[in-house]
């Protein structure tokens, strides 16, 4: 193959290869500046190719994107790894696909340029398809985690298909003999380990829930016994009620003593709203979010409504937290904090509202990008860019906005919705 055939069929990978990293790393645009280590691995591949044989030239390729990856992206060696291995098990099994279609409009496979042309193409494709829509990024995420299962299946896979792949370079015409049932038997061990990997991602989501179940129900649960113990006043305020008449003979003395008695007994109940609620894991969340505000000198107001939202139980808690968390950190002390939880044309609608000063569309426009932050040098955020990413899990939506009814206090509006 000519030494320019080389460079645009490695472009291909090169470029393939880009594009998933940046998918699992959750980076959402292509840059021009990505161009710079795309022409560079693209050379150096290529002319390995005519250097030496492919086999060694893959493990060169290896050594040279792990290092790039490395660099450019300014991730541990280990991440780095773990970015290629995903990356390469990704798009070999991509390229298996791809082989079949090819093999179809040629009626056989050759190691030439047109039906690598083909194959490349229509593997690009593939790509573009799953950079968009595809939620590999979940896979990276979980290297970082402490499951060493996982990190040995996704392991397993590489083997599998980097086999498969000098297999390919050491005897390519028995490959081609026998390319279908190849790739039937390859892609059939990847979607076994890749059922596997489905359900460590399920069982790592119950272990979500469970955590969350652990952590708020007994707050919920204290809430409702010290409600009950309270009841067993009730009959004393009953009487106390009933002796008021018997006090003062002027009526709009009694109405007066009786409205202010009711109005700091019904105060003296807190919260006792969130017992309405149907999510008894939400009404834990939110009493405990209250007790943190509330040590903070800063009230949360609250009018809540039984939405069902269509997330899991943790999800929903970790949109809350980021919500309220960031509402909280912008307050002065004595301020408060605006928390609506309800359903406006056909959309359930979570709305946290916070007094602070107008904040420039820019600025609003950068609340979710990865790693942005309002706070002091060294201080991070509250992870906004990951709420952004649970919202478009379900095609809901996010609006941020200045709002300044009375033209005295400005308040940032967020509002999040889901159909």
């Amino acid at each position: 193959m000519a030494y320019h055939e080389s460079i645009i069929l490695t472009l291909f990978d090169i470029v393939s290869y880009i594009l998933i990293s940046k998918k699992l790393l959750e980076i959402k645009k292509f840059y021009w500046k990505d161009l710079v280590p795309v022409v560079i691995l693209t050379f150096l591949v290529a002319s390995g190719s005519h250097i030496i044989p492919d086999q060694y030239n893959f493990l060169l390729s290896a050594i040279l994107l792990i290092i790039t990856m490395l660099i450019y992206f300014k991730l541990t060696l280990f991440q780095s790894f773990m970015l290629y291995v995903i990356s390469v098990i990704i798009i070999i099994v991509i390229q298996l696909i791809a082989i079949l279609p090819t093999y179809l409009i040629f009626g056989r496979i050759e190691a030439t340029f047109i039906p690598g042309l083909v194959a490349q193409s229509i593997g690009l494709a593939a790509v573009l398809v799953c950079y968009r829509f595809l939620p590999v990024h979940l896979l990276y995420r979980l290297t970082g985690k402490k499951n060493k299962i996982i990190k040995i299946l996704l392991l397993n896979i590489f083997v599998l298909v980097i086999c498969v792949l000098f297999y390919w370079y050491l005897n390519i015409e028995g490959m081609i003999e026998n390319i279908i049932t190849f790739v039937s038997v390859s892609l059939l061990l990847v979607i076994l380990n890749g059922v596997i990997i489905s359900n460590g991602l399920r069982n790592e989501q119950e272990e979500k829930e469970l955590i969350i179940y652990k952590k708020y129900m007994p707050v919920i649960e204290n809430l409702t016994d010290d409600i009950r113990k309270r009841q067993h006043d009730f009959s004393n305020h009953v009487q106390a009620i009933k002796a008021i008449p018997l006090l003062y003979d002027d009526i709009n003395t009694v109405r007066e003593k009786m409205d202010l008695y009711c109005a700091e007994l019904n105060d003296d109940i807190e919260n006792k709203e969130l017992l309405l609620l149907d999510n008894k894991i939400l009404a834990g969340f939110l009493f405990s979010k209250f007790q943190e505000a509330k040590e903070k000198d800063i009230s949360i107001r609250y009018n809540l409504s039984n939405v069902k939202f269509k997330l899991m139980d943790f999800e929903f808690i970790e949109i809350l937290s980021i919500l309220l968390d960031n509402a909280v950190e912008a307050c002065e002390s004595g301020e408060e904090v605006q928390l609506s939880l309800y359903c406006k044309m056909g959309f359930g609608t979570i709305e946290v509202v916070n007094p602070t000063e107008p904040v420039g569309m820019d600025e609003l426009d950068n609340f979710f990008k990865k790693g942005y932050s309002t706070k002091a040098p060294g201080k991070r955020g509250y992870g906004l860019s990951r709420l952004s990413d649970i919202v478009k899990k379900y095609n809901g939506e996010i609006e941020v906005k200045n709002e300044n009814k009375e033209k005295q206090q400005n308040n940032v509006v967020f509002l999040v919705r889901f159909s």
